[in-house]
C-alpha cells in the first residue's frame, strides 16, 4: 500500500494550479503558520525561497498532478516502482466542484489500470 496525492483537472496546467493549494499548505507548515487550505494562485513560484520550494516539493514529491493521461502515467509509475496492490489517495483540492471533478477523473484512470493485465 503506497500512499499518494492526485490533483487531475481537465488539463496540466489547470490541475497544476489547483496544486498550489497543497504546495502553500505545507508551506505554511514549514513557516509555522498553519490553517485552512489556501486558494490556489496563478504564481507559486512568488510564495516560496528556493530552499522552501526543495523542501515542499520533497514532501509532495508522490503527488501525481495533471490529466487523466499525466496522472495515469504517474500512477503506474509509482506502481511499477513499489509494486504496490493498493493506492491512498489524497486530494487536497480548495473548489469542492474541482475536487468532485478529480475524483471523477482519477476514478476513469483506476478503472484504465484495473483493466491492464497483471504482469
Amino acid at each position: 500500500m503506497v500512499a499518494v496525492n492526485v490533483i487531475a483537472a481537465d488539463d496540466d496546467t489547470t490541475a497544476e494550479r489547483l496544486f498550489t493549494s497543497a504546495q502553500q499548505a505545507f508551506l505554511n507548515v514549514i513557516r509555522g503558520s498553519r490553517g485552512q487550505l489556501p486558494p490556489p494562485v496563478d504564481d507559486i513560484e512568488a510564495h516560496w525561497s528556493p530552499a522552501e520550494q526543495d523542501h515542499v516539493s520533497n514532501v509532495l514529491r508522490r503527488s501525481y498532478v495533471g490529466s487523466a493521461d499525466t496522472v495515469r502515467k504517474g500512477l503506474e509509475s509509482v506502481i511499477a516502482e513499489t509494486e504496490a496492490d493498493e493506492l491512498i489517495v489524497a486530494a487536497a483540492v480548495h473548489d469542492h466542484s474541482a475536487r468532485v471533478r478529480s475524483y471523477e477523473i482519477l476514478a476513469t484512470v483506476q478503472q484504465e489500470l484495473g483493466a491492464r493485465p497483471a504482469g
